[in-house]
């Protein structure tokens, strides 16, 4: 039957916010002015490619031209693809720019999302045909191998937190008092904008609500702009503030407080002890 939980906090690690707006906590969707949603894209292996040629030929744009050849006939064909080394023999990784050419879909409304993952395992399909048709020798007997068990979502909702991280936060390496975390990588808005960009540090201000008490977010729907959103949505950054979040909670349910009044420099200190270490890379490119 129903079941209560009463939770002294609690951690939204959801990726789409969707405990902090059902619990009345204020978010944003989407590019400011829009609403414009990154694509998603479902990832894949490709099996019995030449992996070395296949590498080659995804050099520059000379793949993704010979793509384009074919694309009456396989309308699906995303925009631009990417090839990756797989740890197996003969395996190749796909990412590509997924549903950007059908159109914005969002993931928080079943509809979409049915409709993100039917077109996706189409494309696909698309896909691997495409290079085995213009992909010469490499890909000649190229053969789907395995896909992501579902369509990656790049962005949804983002709570509306005590600070909201920018664009110029990330190209410019900022540093916080309140830093509970950094992110590296690159601001990577899915096939629309690459770019690079400064570690630069998470304030403990963007995992908490303006309003609500008891919640703590972590990963891609931590409070940021649509721009600073791609800077921090890799799994290593996800897991960063995750990290944060998950002993932030413990501390102020151990305390009976909530996690707005908790001691900044004290989640430094546990931080530390479990190996985090909040001056690293500071202020330097990736």
């Amino acid at each position: 039957g129903l079941l209560r939980v009463r939770a002294k906090v609690v951690v939204d690690a959801t990726g789409d916010a969707d405990v902090a707006h059902f619990a009345g906590a204020e978010t944003l969707k989407g590019r400011e002015g829009d609403g414009f949603l990154s694509p998603m894209t479902l990832n894949f292996i490709i099996a019995n490619v030449d992996v070395p040629a296949a590498l080659a030929a995804a050099r520059g744009d000379g793949l993704n031209r010979l793509l384009e050849r074919v694309r009456p006939k396989y309308p699906l064909l995303p925009e631009r693809l990417g090839l990756a080394r797989f740890p197996l023999a003969n395996c190749v990784t796909v990412n590509h720019a997924g549903t950007k050419l059908r159109g914005m879909l969002d993931g928080t409304k079943l509809t979409d999302m049915t409709e993100a993952e039917r077109y996706s395992r189409r494309q696909a399909i698309q896909i691997v045909q495409a290079l085995r048709e213009v992909g010469g020798p490499a890909f000649s007997q190229a053969q789907l191998a395995a896909t992501g068990t579902q369509v990656g979502v790049r962005e949804t909702r983002r709570l509306k937190g005590l600070y909201l991280l920018t664009e110029e936060d990330a190209k410019t390496g900022r540093r916080f008092d309140d830093a509970i975390a950094w992110r590296s990588g690159f601001l990577d808005i899915g096939f629309v904008r690459y770019e690079k960009m400064q570690v630069h540090d998470v304030p403990y201000r963007a995992l908490l609500p303006v309003k609500l008490d008891g919640l703590l977010v972590a990963g891609r729907c931590i409070s940021a702009s649509h721009v600073a959103a791609s800077a921090g949505k890799s799994i290593g950054n996800c897991m960063a503030t995750g990290h944060a979040a998950g002993l932030a909670a413990a501390m102020s349910a151990a305390q009976n407080r909530p996690p707005r009044a908790l001691s900044v420099a004290a989640l430094q200190q546990a931080l530390a002890k479990d190996g985090v270490d909040l001056r690293r890379n500071r202020g330097q490119g990736t």
